[in-house]
């Protein structure tokens, strides 16, 4: 091909016709200054098609940690809270009655008193996207809240419960020991008889009100942050369903959530919890 141009303006010059050859030299830089724009476009094209596949590759995962987490404090540490929290009403309203509820509801109340678990965030894919680069995500009002939710909130409220966790984590160790024999008597899955001996000696001491009043304190802060989070959480799910929408993006992926409320799909993912 370039020895056919070369011919062609060989010719030109050879029949001394200047201006046909300027005409042709001109036509030949258009062609060649299209040809590097198509070339460029295609370059442009391309990456922006690496940008967009990234783009919705790690939205993808993000809604699917949020969506995992979201499901995990519903189905897992909500429930758990609640029956810490009940348990907890329940016993300090039992002793303020001065009435021993029995053995085998006492068995139980006790049992729910310690059980409202860790809250933990995937922090997995949003460190990922933090270390590429935030501005790989190109809606600025999306990226915006991502950055909002796991910077601002989830920090926020894990520091709250962790710092109001370790205000009483001392008190609470301490009773836990005092109380550590009846605990590990009431574990069991056996039928008890505590009688009289629990009524006199543990149900009526004020350390173990104390203890019950630490644990519904971390309960309820716990039930309360859980909710921030959730809310925060359902707003950003929301936005990132809006975006898969707009961009035909599958991003509905079938999961469940095992005994100890974490799902398996994500072997790399980083999780931060509350302790």
């Amino acid at each position: 091909m370039i020895k056919f141009f070369r011919h062609i303006r060989k010719s030109l010059l050879m029949e001394n016709k200047t201006s046909r050859y300027f005409k042709y030299a001109i036509g030949e830089i258009i062609l060649v200054v299209i040809g590097i724009l198509i070339a460029l476009q295609i370059n442009n094209w391309n990456e922006e098609k690496k940008q967009f596949t990234y783009e919705s590759k790690i939205l993808t995962e993000i809604y699917r940690g949020l969506q995992t987490d979201s499901a995990r404090i519903v189905s897992w540490i909500k429930p758990r809270v609640h029956r810490s929290l009940q348990a907890s009403n329940q016993l300090m309203e039992d002793i303020h009655n001065k009435k021993y509820p029995g053995d085998s509801v006492f068995q139980a109340r006790f049992k729910n008193l310690k059980s409202s678990g860790y809250l933990t965030i995937n922090f997995g894919p949003y460190e990922t996207l933090k270390s590429n680069g935030l501005d790989k995500i190109k809606n600025e009002s999306l990226r915006f809240k991502l950055v909002d939710i796991f910077e601002s909130v989830f920090r926020r409220q894990l520091n709250f419960i962790e710092s109001r966790d370790e205000l009483q984590k001392n008190f609470r160790e301490e009773m836990w020991r005092k109380f550590k024999k009846l605990n590990t008597y009431i574990s069991s899955t056996k039928k008890i008889t505590l009688g009289n001996k629990v009524e006199k000696k543990t149900f009526y001491d004020y350390r173990f009100l104390q203890l019950i009043s630490a644990e519904r304190s971390v309960s309820s802060t716990m039930d309360y942050r859980s909710e921030v989070i959730l809310e925060s959480m359902s707003v950003v799910l929301n936005d990132l369903r809006s975006y898969f929408d707009q961009n035909n993006i599958d991003y509905e992926k079938k999961f469940k959530i095992n005994a100890l409320g974490v799902r398996s799909q994500l072997s790399d993912s980083t999780y931060v919890r509350s302790k």
